[in-house]
């Protein structure tokens, strides 16, 4: 394989890497997607590989395919590591409720994307992950949610609707950094103290005690 090297430094085991049609992966308890080699627009990440659960995409496994539009990701995925989907064109994204962590870049710089739906079960999405998505225009969080790392939606230009419930502790720096359009909407009453006093421009509004039905 090409990655073999990389794989080396990251500790896999080249036997336990298997390539098919469409996938590149790694066999252990469970499946970790390492790359993509197949052509088509709309992917589906599987449930199942060789009787194993298929658990995590892993770092840069998609980054910079222009090819693909819409992603599938299945109901068994718990990790989306970092830059997985860095610079390609979706256009749309359901994060099911079996991913625990989105990784840092994970979904940075792609520049169709219009909606990503964010599913109960999600707990914690990395730095800048879905930085400069400039056609973001609204995020509803989920309820389980609890940490926003710095820059997690950086310079998503014409984001208007941002939804946070009070199950968030932690927010970052600049987490809404140039989102200057935008109106945050807050379940809580106030801005908690555990948040950056800099995880949002000045002149983003906010908006409290707010519902996520109303949006």
């Amino acid at each position: 394989f090409d990655d073999n090297l990389t794989y080396i430094h990251k500790g896999l085991n080249l036997s336990n890497i298997v390539k098919n049609d469409n996938f590149e992966y790694y066999i252990d308890e469970t499946v970790s997607i390492l790359n993509y080699t197949g052509d088509s627009k709309i992917v589906e990440i599987p449930d199942i590989i060789d009787n194993k659960k298929v658990t995590v995409i892993e770092n840069a496994a998609f980054f910079g395919n222009k090819t693909i539009e819409e992603i599938k990701i299945s109901n068994n995925i718990i990790y989306i590591k970092d830059r997985a989907f860095k610079e390609t064109n979706l256009v749309s994204v359901n994060i099911p409720s079996s991913v625990k962590e989105i990784g840092v870049y994970a979904f940075s710089v792609c520049e169709e994307l219009e909606s990503v739906t964010f599913n109960e079960g999600l707990e914690k999405i990395n730095i800048s992950a879905f930085a400069a998505c400039h056609k973001l225009t609204k995020i509803i969080l989920p309820s389980t949610l609890t940490t926003i790392e710095q820059y997690g939606f950086q310079n998503c230009l014409n984001m208007k609707i941002i939804y946070i419930p009070k199950s968030v502790v932690n927010i970052g720096d600049g987490a809404f950094y140039a989102c200057g359009k935008s109106t945050i909407y807050l379940e809580e009453s106030s801005v908690p103290s555990t948040w950056s006093t800099n995880f949002k421009p000045g002149n983003v509004k906010l908006s409290f005690n707010a519902s996520k039905d109303d949006l």
